[in-house]
């Protein structure tokens, strides 16, 4: 994935379409599914809609509790597709080569998820979260969650979630390190993988003293591994 200084537009929220192809082979997989918000990036491509903001997508993603599915696949060339990718980039200020991208909410920040097919994603990532259902049935709207960080240095907080499927060829080890021939080998594990969750945060300086000119124009990038990454098999 490629991170760049995020740059926000004043755009109007896209339509939602009904999803085709094999997004909506990954919607029909979840039970409830009334929090999602599809965008076909055909659509972009077309100027038929336009990107939301960095600022509409937080609202949308983490004031609102919606789940947002990004397709580029509906877009059949490639040179077209980069295109669209690298306006997703410009927009939010990390981009993906994927056909895909599940965007949630993670501890107060949006959480980017990409992928490439179905199988490759948990349905669960796309469900209505609790208290957005209980919400919807109540009528009332969540606050912003607080950022302090957001108040004092600019820069931009987000989370990468990726997840890579573990072969059994990777998982397949000798039977005894003291017989290896005699014993064989097998697999140790059955439908492995692990999940990573990283925290990204792009910040600058700030300004100090009058002029400024005392503090260096520094673009800082900062990647951790949040707690919640996970493995499994």
């Amino acid at each position: 994935f490629t991170i760049l200084s995020a740059i926000s537009s004043p755009t109007l929220l896209a339509n939602i379409n009904e999803p085709s192809g094999e997004a909506a082979d990954i919607i029909s997989q979840v039970a409830d599914s009334h929090a999602i918000k599809y965008y076909n990036a055909a659509d972009w491509q077309a100027e038929d809609n336009a990107l939301p903001s960095l600022a509409e997508l937080r609202d949308l993603v983490i004031n609102q509790q919606k789940r947002v599915l990004v397709d580029f696949s509906q877009i059949s060339d490639a040179e077209g597709q980069a295109e669209m990718q690298a306006q997703f980039r410009k927009a939010y200020g990390v981009g993906f080569a994927n056909q895909f991208i599940v965007i949630t909410e993670h501890k107060g920040e949006l959480l980017f998820t990409p992928f490439d097919q179905a199988e490759e994603v948990d349905p669960q990532l796309l469900e209505a979260p609790r208290t957005a259902r209980l919400l919807a049935r109540s009528g009332f709207a969540s606050p912003a969650p607080a950022n302090s960080e957001t108040n004092t240095l600019p820069h931009v907080a987000f989370y990468i979630s990726v997840n890579r499927a573990i072969s059994d060829e990777e998982c397949t080890f000798n039977n005894s390190w003291l017989w290896k021939n005699e014993k064989g080998s097998r697999p140790f594990c059955k439908d492995a993988n692990i999940s990573l969750i990283y925290r990204v945060n792009l910040e600058r300086s700030l300004q100090y003293g009058i002029v400024g000119s005392a503090t260096p124009d520094a673009k800082i990038v900062r990647i951790s591994l949040d707690d919640d990454s996970t493995g499994a098999g």
